[in-house]
């Protein structure tokens, strides 16, 4: 298995260890933020997920936006990232990029691709948010400026699907 992001994170067994075993379904929300970008295959994580809750449970994720992922050549210079290259865009699969002294391998997909696998494995999609920046939170004029320029993270929200 290859290394993906933080040591923890190893291919589609993200959940299925905390989920093995399991006799009883979960009623609170299961959570994900800033995981899923580094697991090769989502399907099967998003269908451990929908066997683990309850009718109407909730699963709350965060990814790295995908415009982010598309494409990493504008990472390449010195100092903070004034341009933004979106490329390559549907072409989904790993991208090999830079991240905190090392190498990641992170998986590139559509806001579609996350969509569709979330649908086709029942969940119900509610929300969908992009990480809009706040003047409040921001001390600095030029980088709110710069921050608003493109969504860093992308936010999805689902839920169980109720049986009839």
């Amino acid at each position: 298995m290859g290394k993906h992001g933080p040591e923890f994170y190893d291919d589609e067994t993200v959940f299925a260890t905390y989920m093995s075993g399991r006799e009883t379904r979960i009623d609170s929300p299961i959570t994900s933020r800033l995981a899923l970008h580094y697991i090769q295959e989502i399907e099967p994580v998003f269908a451990k997920v929908y066997q683990a809750l309850v009718e109407g449970g909730r699963f709350i994720f965060s990814i790295e936006h995908p415009v982010i992922t598309s494409c990493d050549r504008a990472w390449q210079t010195l100092g903070p990232r004034q341009d933004w290259i979106v490329d390559d865009y549907f072409e989904t699969g790993p991208r090999v990029t830079a991240w905190m002294g090392g190498e990641v391998i992170k998986y590139h997909r559509t806001i579609e691709d996350y969509f569709t696998a979330l649908r086709t494995i029942g969940f119900v999609v509610d929300t969908l948010r992009e990480s809009r920046p706040q003047k409040a939170r921001f001390q600095d004029e030029a980088t709110y400026e710069r921050r608003k320029r493109i969504p860093l993270m992308l936010f999805f929200s689902a839920y169980h699907r109720f049986t009839k």
